[in-house]
């Protein structure tokens, strides 16, 4: 995942930018992470690991989701 779009996507799940996708999966996978930050906010390691591997997965969508964050 490109950095610039991995700073976005934390400040995003930290609540400090407000994103929503065109695509249900990574709506979901924002709320849900995060819902788990906000729970415990020493668990963003664990939220980058889940998105990178989410970005891997589901790669061919993931370059639009990159631009549109990048924007913000």
């Amino acid at each position: 995942m490109p950095k610039q779009a991995l700073d976005k996507f934390c400040r995003i799940i930290r609540g400090e930018l407000s994103y929503t996708s065109s695509n249900l999966a990574v709506n979901l996978l924002l709320s849900r992470l995060t819902k788990q930050y906000k729970q415990d906010p020493s668990s963003m390691d664990s939220c980058i690991e889940q998105l990178n591997e989410f970005a891997k997965k589901y790669a061919a969508f993931m370059e639009k989701e990159y631009l549109a964050v990048n924007n913000l």
